[in-house]
């Protein structure tokens, strides 16, 4: 199961591009990291180091726990259906754009000094792969699966890395 459950993260990754409110983004991102030559590669380290950490995280959240897959299927099913009832409901996405919106002057200080160097862009690219988790619900479901029925945390970490790279190969991509 080892290098299918690798192989199968990288391709959920990769399918991440293919969502509706990521592809569009993909260019305006990566452009704006490309002003530095290693600036793509900078946020799409960051951007892997998230979703590590969120599937380290939840696996062992979930082992801590005691969680069966079929429990950790159930929660993440119960938030995609939230996720999807916020997305259709403008009084909910109205009251969730207001407890947010005090992020929004952190985030305009962090877009200005973008352009200051390869910590910065790894910065934002951890922040932007917290920020699509939701976004990629069903490929980071996929993955967060298999890293959950993993025995060990190093092998979770390494699906959770694999997925990440399959969403950062697109994001290169389109740096260039």
């Amino acid at each position: 199961m080892g290098l299918v459950a690798l192989a199968l993260a990288f391709v959920a990754g990769l399918l991440t591009a293919l969502s509706p409110c990521v592809l569009p983004l993909l260019p305006l991102v990566m452009g704006s990291a490309a002003r530095n030559r290693y600036g793509p590669t900078a946020l799409a380290a960051g951007f892997v180091t998230t979703f590590t950490v969120i599937g380290v995280l939840l696996a062992s959240l979930g082992a801590a726990l005691g969680l069966s897959d079929t429990i950790v299927r159930s929660i993440s099913a119960a938030l995609l259906v939230a996720a999807g009832g916020l997305m259709i409901s403008h009084r909910l996405q109205d009251a969730t754009g207001r407890w947010l919106s005090p992020l929004a002057p952190a985030s305009a200080k962090l877009s200005a000094r973008a352009d200051q160097g390869l910590g910065a862009q790894f910065f934002i690219g951890a922040l932007l792969g917290g920020v699509w988790s939701p976004c990629v619900g069903p490929t980071l479901g996929a993955a967060l699966g298999l890293a959950t029925r993993s025995e060990t945390l190093a092998h979770a970490a390494t699906i959770m890395a694999a997925f990440g790279l399959g969403s950062a190969t697109f994001l290169l991509a389109a740096g260039d």
